[in-house]
């Protein structure tokens, strides 16, 4: 493993640690607010209701309503302040306000309580629009890390299960069609999965508040996953109109050019050819970090070169080089 990719596994190991550690956090709330509508219901009364304000160190304020109340079960009395399960504070002063009003001291309630434990009793249960919006707040965060998983579990694939010319290879009618895609269909759902999720925090939370009601969080995640699915599918149909494959007729001695780039010539005969090199290409970010891209090129003899895909993925540019170089039979590259 090269110093890249060592520094790629631990980023990913870092970004995949503090991931985890929210989505555990939120689905424990969910399995706690959902399995909460089973628990019994007994009787009870609000004692204390007010909302406790937290400035943090930034200046932004953090409302929690607190509602105290008691209830009697099996003629024992017990008292909580848990309004549900999972976190209770939030920037909404409004929804902290609501609480408070629609819990005054003297409010008789129905505590559900856990059977098992009576002493663990909350007033609300099911999910509400908060859960749901902190989920999809957490959506481009486990995109990220999805993508830097594929890393390591595509280098594993191309071990265990290499491919003669590392991408997709298929006959049809006596030509060999290439897949050349930089991006595949998943790859298109999970982009549009992350940046979908990213533009729907700022709509719904500055247009809904960061406590959204259930129906319009339902709402944003049916668009986002709609728009995931419609990103899969034209991906997919786009791709299986042999728009990024390259076509090799080794009866006609040609190579037909993949059309997702604009060309004026779209085929060349196997003897122009003259070497079919990879370009490495620099890529310099805003911050002045620089990555590099690897381009198989086809070079002919009268001057022009065709750069037929541009991958990250210095292995896979390096096997289906050779591999193509074999096909037209050109001499393999030197060492």
């Amino acid at each position: 493993m090269n110093a890249g990719g060592f520094l790629l596994l631990c980023f990913g190991l870092f970004w995949s640690g503090i991931t985890l550690t929210f989505d555990s956090f939120i689905a424990r709330t969910f399995y706690h607010r959902l399995h909460a509508q089973d628990y019994a219901g007994a009787p009870g009364r609000v004692t204390r209701s007010e909302i406790i304000r937290t400035r943090g160190s930034k200046g932004s304020t953090s409302y929690r309503p607190k509602i105290h109340f008691s209830y009697t079960v099996n003629g024992t009395e017990y008292t909580s302040e848990k309004l549900h399960y999972g976190e209770e504070g939030s920037s909404d002063a409004r929804w902290a306000e609501q609480i408070v009003k629609t819990f005054p001291v003297g409010q008789s309630i129905t505590a559900r309580y856990d059977v098992a434990n009576p002493g663990d009793a909350v007033l609300l249960t099911g999910l509400e629009g908060s859960e749901l919006f902190l989920a999809l707040f957490l959506t481009p965060f486990n995109c990220i890390m999805l993508a830097l998983w594929c890393v390591p579990l595509f280098a594993l694939k191309r071990n265990f299960w290499p491919r003669p010319a590392g991408v997709p290879v298929t006959q049809r009618l006596r030509r060999t069609h290439v897949n050349l895609a930089t991006v595949t269909p998943f790859g298109a759902a999970v982009l549009a999965l992350g940046g979908g999720a990213f533009g729907l925090i700022f709509v719904v939370g500055f247009s809904a508040g960061f406590n959204p009601s259930v129906k319009v969080a339902c709402l944003a995640w049916g668009i986002l996953l709609a728009g995931a699915t419609l990103a899969y599918v034209l991906r997919w149909l786009r791709l299986s109109s042999g728009v990024a494959d390259l076509v090799l007729d080794t009866m006609g001695a040609t190579l037909t050019l993949p059309r997702m780039v604009s060309r004026t010539d779209s085929q060349v005969s196997f003897h122009e050819v003259k070497a079919v090199v990879i370009e490495q290409i620099a890529n310099r970010g805003q911050r002045g970090g620089t990555t590099y891209s690897y381009a198989p090129t086809l070079q002919l003899h009268d001057g022009r070169a065709f750069k037929l895909a541009d991958w990250y993925d210095e292995p896979k540019a390096k096997t289906f080089t050779a591999w193509l170089r074999g096909q037209l039979g050109l001499p393999a590259a030197p060492a």
